[in-house]
């Protein structure tokens, strides 16, 4: 017998697709559920005619390797998996930040005299944080709107948005970032069952993250998933020879309720009372399998569209939002957390269309609320459909 609580699992990146490296720094994956994880045969009943009527044999002609796992959203754990959801790479930003007491806020931009924003090394779509204003509202993340000068950086906010002088020691941070690709990424995923007298280990390769959710519900943790299409599977008592273990590092479960540092709509925060119960991300890479002859599992996995779609449930205050569903409007979408050690990691969709939603009257003592369902598509100006940034503490 086996407990769930003795089940690890951990990753490490392929270089060759279905191949596990050679003495692999196997990563520790922190997830909660894994229940389809697995290979899925397929098989043919035999068509012999027998006198006695009964089954000759039941033949294994293929078989699929998949299946993902359920977590919780924290800082750095999941930034591997994250690239190959993204078929791209992070790109670093190593720029210092910017300490100064002569930055001021204004209605649309950060402004400064005699510092140099340009060393930031931020673009128009890019995501800032900030911290020392005087008045704590204006501290948090901001994003860039415009081209940046050496002493304006041009942010989204709201028309009626608050300002600040010069005066306080104010600090502008920068971050790394992830936008969607082209790059396809496999993993050897390993499970291993650590209370069996023999300890089995358990190895899908060939693993290409084809799926990822985020959802972020009122009174509750953030949780994600991540989908595989994969092509091998192997039960081993001896583990892969010259593996080590990697640990995932410290970290702050997030949640919905104190840790979310944005949630912007349109360029500034959800307005009026529109008050958002819920919010969800969803990556859909369309992978499909490639299956050849003298071969059990995929030789190599297929990529379609990168599709981002998602929904947003709020109470209904107002016709702005609901009005974008009938005239098929432009907006754009933003999700922003921060742990409670001060790391933040933002999920941007520059560009959304909503693809349904109207007011709903579920019955008498009830809210009225808008649920809405979104599509994000390319942003031509920017060159990608999602953005992925990550500010450490």
């Amino acid at each position: 017998m086996s407990d769930t609580n003795r089940v690890a699992l951990r990753v490490i990146e392929e270089s060759t697709y279905g191949t596990t490296p050679t003495s692999p720094a196997l990563k520790a994956v922190p997830y909660k559920a894994a229940s389809d994880l697995g290979f899925s045969p397929e098989t043919v009943v035999s068509d012999l005619i027998r006198s006695d009527r009964q089954v000759s044999d039941l033949i294994l002609v293929g078989g699929s390797t998949a299946g993902g796992f359920e977590s919780e959203l924290a800082y750095g754990i999941h930034d591997d998996l994250l690239e190959g959801v993204m078929y791209s790479t992070w790109v670093s930003n190593a720029a210092a930040d910017v300490v100064a007491t002569d930055i001021s806020i204004d209605a649309d931009s950060i402004n400064t005299v005699a510092e140099d924003f340009t060393t930031l090394g931020v673009v128009k779509g890019d995501f800032i944080r900030v911290s020392g204003f005087s008045a704590s509202a204006l501290n948090g993340v901001y994003r860039i709107n415009g081209t940046v000068t050496t002493t304006e950086i041009p942010v989204e906010r709201a028309a009626a948005a608050a300002t600040e002088t010069a005066g306080s020691s104010v600090t502008i941070e920068v971050g790394d970032t992830l936008v969607n690709g082209v790059t396809q990424k496999s993993y050897t995923l390993e499970r291993s069952f650590l209370d069996q007298s023999s300890v089995l280990y358990e190895y899908l390769r060939g693993m290409v993250p084809g799926t990822f959710s985020l959802t972020a519900s009122s009174k509750s943790i953030v949780e994600t998933s991540f989908g595989f299409t994969g092509s091998t599977q192997e039960y081993s008592e001896a583990r892969v020879a010259g593996a080590t273990d990697t640990s995932a590092g410290s970290f702050n479960v997030i949640n919905a309720s104190s840790n979310v540092g944005r949630l912007a709509e349109g360029g500034s925060a959800i307005a009026g009372t529109n008050f958002v119960t819920e919010a969800t991300i969803e990556i859909e890479n369309n992978l499909r399998e490639r299956n050849a002859v003298g071969h059990l599992g995929a030789t190599s996995i297929g990529a379609g569209e990168f599709a981002v779609t998602g929904s947003m449930n709020t109470y209904f205050d107002n016709k702005t939002m609901a009005e974008k569903v009938v005239n098929n409007s432009e907006t754009s979408f933003s999700m922003a957390f921060t742990d409670g050690s001060g790391n933040t990691i933002i999920f941007d969709l520059p560009r959304v269309k909503f693809s349904e939603g109207s007011p709903e009257v579920s019955g008498k003592n009830e809210d009225v609320m808008l649920n809405l369902s979104y599509q994000a598509i390319l942003d031509e100006e920017l060159g990608y459909t999602m953005k992925i940034t990550r500010i450490s503490a």
